[in-house]
Parts: C-alpha cells; structure tokens; sequence
C-alpha cells in the first residue's frame, strides 16, 4: 500500500497533488477519511498540525471538498496524545472500504451461493453441484469473486468466509438428497483457498463441521488449483492425505495452468482433476486428447470445464470424456433452480 508517514517525513508531503487524485488522510486506528471542517480545525487546535503548514493547507482544502463527513478522528486524537497519520491514494481507500464491508457481508446476509451442475456421461445424469459463492453488495450491487476473494485472503477473512460456504453448501445438499430418490447419488464440489487448506486447523474444522451436519465426506470433492498445490507441495500433500483417509475426495481446478505432470499428480492423493476452459475456448483438442489418455492410465477422473457449445460436447465425447461442465448445460443457478433442473432430467435424461 503506497503511504508516507507524516509525522515522520513532512518534506515527502506532496500538496501539489490535484483533488482528483482523491488521496485523503486516515487513522491507523479508524481507518476513517479525515474529511470534515470541524474534524480539522480540532486536529489543529491540538496542535499536532498548523494551519500554515502544507499538511494543513492541503487538509483543510480536502476537507472543505467534503464537508458534513466524520468527527471521531478529532475525538480520538484528543484521547491519544500522538496518532499517527497516513497518506493512502484512492484505491487504497476503496481497498479499506472494501475490508470493512466484507467483515459485515455474513451478517448482513450480502453473500450467497450459487451452483453449477456437472454432468456425467454414463450413467447421463448431474453427478455434482459446484458451489460458487456471490457477493451482492448492499450499495455497489454484485461485486465478482475475483474481486472480493483475494481481499478475504488478505485480511484473513477468508477462514469465516469458508466455513460459511462449507456449512451452507452441505445444509444445502443434505436439503436436495431429502427431495431426490433415495439411490440418487449426488456430490457437491467445494473450492479451497490455499490459506484454509494450509490452515493448522483447516481438516480438524471440515470433518466436525460435516459430523454435525450429518453429511459422508464421501459426498463432497474438495477443489484445489494446481498452481497453489505445487507451490505448497509438502504441507498440501500431508493434508490432503489426512483428509482422503477420513473420506474427502479431491480434485485438481484449472489443470494446465501451473507446472505440474500427469504422472506426479497420481502421488498427490488426488482423485480428479478439471481441464481448463482456456484450451476448450482454443480448441487445443489434440492436448485435450492426450490429458485424457494419461488421466485415465493413472486412473485419475477428468472434468471438461467450460462446454459451451454442442459442438464442444460432442467433440468431448468422441475424446473420451466423460465429466463436463459449463454453460452448454447450465450457468450457476440458485438452490431451487438447481432442484429443479436436477428433477427434470431425471425425467428427461442428457443427451
């Protein structure tokens, strides 16, 4: 994060810096934009800044941009006899927002789950659900994953976050099996970030979590990227080992992308792995062709990501495959929908 300490390098300050730029003085311990006329005038009756100086001057302009905003920083430094302060750009702030509401999006009830089918060959029938989560943001509207996880990430959110979707993506299947006939065989795929599978606690969490929902980890794929397996080999291994022995199968997400082999990923405890869309997108069928091959001589499931197109599918096949998933079929839909699609070709089975 791009920052320059008042406090301790006044000469860095930089009031030529346009309005435009939107850079905005914060408190470490508010994290609160320090932009109201009274908030200022307090700071400078304390004396920690003078209105002659350019640190003034420029916070005193910004404040008067944005009059009527917040107070406690004012309060806060008449409590602390130093506070220091920071300079963050724009985006910075917008970062900092973004922390801050995401740690209330779980009780404001702003995240969701959808889920997307995957679709088996033989039998013909959606053998899993993949949970993917959406955060519809109170005032900014749908905010993208890409966006919001790295941030979870960051901040160490990302271990709530977790167990929220492992929780409610297991309540939900558990709800869905009541609904189908009882020898109806469905799985649900769950991502991982690498901060939860690396977690000390991460195996010791997901199997009590799904002992109190009464859910076999036998019914639940675990979906790690190639990219953070291998770059976290001995840790990952000796978890996933943990899990697969209790139960939990594991898939390997976006294979292609990273440097792993077919051959070393059969030593990796993993049962599957999924193609990346990208060489479906780029026809690269001859690549498509001999991951399969190899897949199936260390007997290791493959999934088709990214089917778009009959003509996909049915290239697909002629290859060999026999797991698919992608918007040829269904785009992520909600729990009801998901029911519904999976009742309906029970009735009319997949071509």
């Amino acid at each position: 994060m791009d920052k320059e300490h008042l406090q301790s390098t006044p000469p860095d300050f930089h009031p030529e810096l346009s309005m435009d730029e939107a850079i905005m003085l914060l408190s470490h311990e508010l994290r609160t934009p320090l932009t109201s006329i009274r908030g200022v005038v307090r700071l400078m009756q304390s004396g920690h800044v003078t209105p002659e100086s350019a640190e003034g001057k420029y916070m005193l302009s910004m404040a008067i941009k944005n009059i009527g905003r917040l107070e406690r920083l004012a309060q806060t430094i008449e409590q602390q006899p130093t506070l220091p302060l920071t300079l963050f750009k724009k985006e910075d702030l917008e970062k900092i927002q973004l922390e801050l509401d995401l740690k209330q999006a779980i009780d404001k009830q702003e995240l969701s789950l959808v889920y997307q089918p995957i679709v088996s060959l033989s039998p013909r029938k959606v053998m899993a659900f993949e949970a993917l989560i959406r955060w519809h943001h109170g005032g900014k509207g749908l905010i993208s994953p890409a966006t919001f996880i790295p941030v979870a990430e960051e901040t160490g959110l990302i271990h709530d976050i977790g167990q929220w979707v492992i929780r409610q993506s297991c309540s939900q299947l558990k709800r869905w099996k009541h609904k189908l006939p009882s020898d109806y065989s469905l799985l649900m795929n769950l991502n991982l970030s690498p901060l939860q599978l690396l977690h000390p606690q991460f195996s010791q969490q997901l199997k009590s979590l799904i002992q109190e929902l009464h859910i076999s980890p036998h019914e639940i794929r675990l979906e790690i990227t190639e990219t953070m397996l291998m770059e976290n080999l001995e840790v990952a291994t000796n978890t996933i080992q943990e899990l697969r022995d209790f139960g939990f199968e594991f898939d390997i997400d976006d294979f292609g992308t990273g440097y792993s082999s077919l051959s070393r990923l059969k030593n990796l405890a993993v049962n599957g792995l999924k193609i990346d869309r990208f060489f479906l997108k780029e026809k690269q069928w001859n690549l498509i062709k001999a991951i399969l091959l190899i897949a199936s001589d260390v007997g290791l499931d493959v999934i088709a990501e990214g089917v778009e197109t009959e003509e996909d599918f049915e290239k697909l096949k002629e290859l060999g495959c026999q797991y698919f998933q992608g918007y040829f079929f269904s785009k992520p839909v909600d729990e009801n929908l998901a029911i519904a699609w999976m009742e309906n070709q029970l009735s009319c089975p997949i071509g």
